[in-house]
């Protein structure tokens, strides 16, 4: 009779025959790359997103539920990683999208920077800077002796001589009292007629002539009260003038402003009784003493006007001018400093976009100072190991936005679950022939006769009822046709 035990022979033969079957199959698949377990535990399923809204992700084809394009395969050159996705404002991004998007990255350097800044100015008049030489009584200019506009005058030159009965019969009055002192009667008069002289327009210097040489004049000619430019002649010799017309223009340039505008940020630095330092386009320079800094901020820049008093010996200084304007302490510092490209202004602040690894780039907050030559001082946030996206910065943010908005207008939906994206998120035309763009018009039914539906992307496509574009998958929206 046979026993129904195996002999330990036996069990021995098949113990070796499995070891050995096992290492026979662990040299076949380490002998074909990317077939090892370990290999094959790594991979992980292809994705497909939206080009449009890159927060739509699914393990399989299918159309994207907020536009209905046809979502791509997303290239596995970008790498996940799980810690940098949980952060808000992380962006990944495929070798192809960088070179696509024109991104280049530049580590922070430390540069030499002015302790102030600079803002661009322009050279104005000062208010009441304009004078006028005015006949105060009827007359004649019998002589001009200005030539042409354009002409400087200083104070006390000759301007043009005078005719006028009124003078002469006033100045003729003044002198009889001057020539009877001992009439008592006559020393209210004199005042009064000395007073009639100088509001008529005759100088100290007319009234001091007349008694030196005891004589009425007929013709008087007046002076400059101040300098300035001749800016046009309003009469010509002989001519009638009326009290309180105008004989010649002028321009008094001794001193000018300068007006500029500041950005709100940097309004605190300056202060009435600042001192500025001005150069012209032609290199000529000068210092200025802020006098008004305006009390509002224009809605349109953003920006608050300010003005300086600046001297003008010569005229060196002409009013239009373009002139550039230093603000602030002129001593310098060594300041760590990226390119103004950069460094994104928005409601959040300044940020800047580093570079952490393969196509990943993080948001960062950072502190900007002052600006010089195209950099922007960097005061905190940044290290010079940082790699600072430059050009293509602000795409990058651009797409940052695009997912936080596409990630709330979806709440709770997890596209990367296997049918999630199956059911097609309107079923209104699913009995039509979306391959013939003639279907789409050719429903006899007409819900509202008032309402039609078109394509975004191709106007052509028009339907009567809601459904999608037979050329793009796109939703078709509402069109007013009427009312």
């Amino acid at each position: 009779m046979k026993s129904n035990k195996f002999s330990p022979i036996w069990l021995i033969i098949v113990f070796f025959s499995l070891t050995l079957n096992g290492y026979l199959i662990y040299q076949y698949f380490a002998a074909k790359p990317g077939t090892t377990p370990s290999a094959i535990s790594k991979q992980q399923p292809d994705l497909y997103v939206c080009p449009m809204h890159p927060q739509v992700v699914s393990d399989r084809p299918a159309d994207c539920p907020i536009c209905g394009m046809k979502l791509v395969k997303k290239s596995s050159n970008a790498v996940s990683d799980p810690a940098l996705d949980s952060l808000i404002g992380s962006v990944n991004l495929s070798p192809t999208q960088e070179l696509l998007a024109n991104i280049s990255v530049e580590h922070p350097t430390t540069v030499r920077f002015e302790g102030g800044f600079t803002v661009t100015g322009t050279i104005r008049e000062i208010e009441g800077g304009r004078w006028k030489a005015s006949s105060r009584t009827m007359g004649r200019i019998d002589k001009l002796f200005i030539s042409n506009s354009g002409e400087v005058v200083s104070e006390g030159d000759p301007l043009f001589d005078l005719y006028s009965p009124d003078l002469a019969s006033a100045a003729q009055e003044y002198l009889y009292i001057l020539a009877h002192p001992e009439d008592d009667t006559l020393g209210e008069r004199a005042e009064a007629i000395r007073g009639k002289l100088l509001s008529l327009g005759l100088e100290f210097e007319h009234l001091n002539e007349i008694a030196r040489l005891n004589q009425a004049f007929d013709v008087y000619t007046f002076h400059a009260p101040r300098s300035g430019i001749v800016m046009g002649k309003m009469v010509s010799e002989g001519e009638w003038v009326m009290p309180g017309m105008t004989v010649i223009d002028f321009l008094d340039l001794s001193s000018v402003y300068v007006e500029g505008a500041l950005l709100e940020r940097d309004v605190s630095l300056v202060k009435i009784g600042t001192e500025l330092q001005v150069t012209s386009i032609s290199g000529e320079a000068g210092k200025g003493t802020v006098t008004l800094v305006g009390p509002m901020a224009d809605m349109m820049t953003r920006t608050i006007p300010f003005r300086a008093i600046l001297p003008n010996p010569g005229g060196k200084w002409t009013p239009g001018a373009f002139v550039t304007v230093l603000v602030g302490n002129t001593d310098g510092s060594d300041v760590l400093s990226v390119p103004e490209d950069a460094v994104l202004i928005s409601g959040r602040g300044a940020v800047v976009w580093t570079k952490v690894g393969e196509g990943r780039f993080v948001v960062r907050t950072v502190v900007p100072g002052t600006r010089q030559n195209g950099r922007i001082a960097i005061l905190d946030g940044l290290t010079e190991a940082d790699a600072v996206a430059v050009t293509g910065a602000y795409l990058i943010d651009s797409d940052a936005q695009i997912r936080k908005i596409g990630a709330a207008s979806m709440p709770g939906m997890d596209m990367t679950k296997p049918g999630a994206m199956d059911a097609p998120p309107d079923n209104s035309m699913s009995g039509m022939d979306m391959s013939q763009p003639e279907s789409i018009n050719s429903k006899s039914h007409i819900l509202n006769p008032k309402l039609s539906y078109t394509c975004p992307m191709h106007p052509e496509v028009v339907s009567s009822e809601p459904g999608r574009c037979p050329k793009c998958g796109m939703f078709l929206v509402e069109k007013e046709t009427g009312k």
